[in-house]
């Protein structure tokens, strides 16, 4: 489809550059483009082929052009709109799939690059992780380990950072994870277990210059607190 689409708006954009009217940058993707296709680049050829020297005007043919001299303005505005239209789409879908890979590509940001709150709701607290870009987007992925033989499993959340897609609508930008309390010692972690937590309990937080380890018992406060 978007082979076809291409293709079409080349064909458009043909007369105009047989003509020479074309921009340097739009005339280069038009040759690369007729480079590989060889439909397009047989109508080229056709229409080189069918190209006559200009004839002189009869005198209908003057009288027509002076009945019409008002709206010519107008019409040649309008080629001039649909050609420029025309070479943006072209353009836009040439850097398309590079496009695809910039929006597409996550990537681990930086610690000063986001915001971290907490809100407790009962016995339930979420905590939010927000870009402080407005053009980044993140995501969240929970996992846990064994610090040592015999101690209980401590969780880590690694994020993700995404270029927004401004093509696409965005349901949600921020990243989440949270704990339920059953009271200020005891918890349900990420996994469903139930957990005694004392004041050096915590989660790690994955990002791209480091490891961050973040006091879940100060959580039941409402508080973010990192550890060293």
């Amino acid at each position: 489809m978007r082979n076809e689409i291409i293709c079409e708006l080349t064909r458009d954009l043909l007369p105009s550059y047989l003509e020479g009217l074309t921009s340097p940058a739009s005339s280069e993707a038009i040759e690369n483009h007729l480079k590989t296709c060889p439909a397009c680049a047989q109508i080229a050829e056709d229409m080189k082929a069918a190209v006559e020297m200009p004839q002189l005007p009869s005198e209908k043919e003057n009288a027509a052009a002076d009945a019409d001299h008002d709206i010519k303005p107008f019409l040649k505005l309008r080629k001039r709109t649909r050609r420029a239209v025309g070479i943006t789409i072209l353009t836009l879908l040439l850097i398309f799939g590079g496009g695809t890979y910039y929006f597409a590509h996550g990537f681990s940001p930086d610690i000063n690059d986001i915001t971290i709150t907490c809100e407790k709701f009962d016995g339930m607290v979420d905590i939010t992780f927000t870009s402080k870009s407005q053009n980044v987007i993140l995501n969240s992925y929970v996992g846990g380990y064994h610090q040592n033989a015999g101690e209980a499993e401590v969780d880590y959340v690694e994020l993700e950072a995404f270029h927004k897609n401004p093509f696409k609508k965005v349901l949600r930008n921020k990243a989440y994870f949270g704990y339920t309390f059953i009271n200020k010692d005891t918890i349900y972690d990420s996994f469903g277990n139930k957990t005694h937590i004392t004041d050096q309990s915590y989660f790690t937080l994955s990002l791209k210059d480091k490891v961050v380890k973040i006091n879940i018992a100060d959580l039941y406060q409402g508080k973010i607190t990192f550890m060293e």
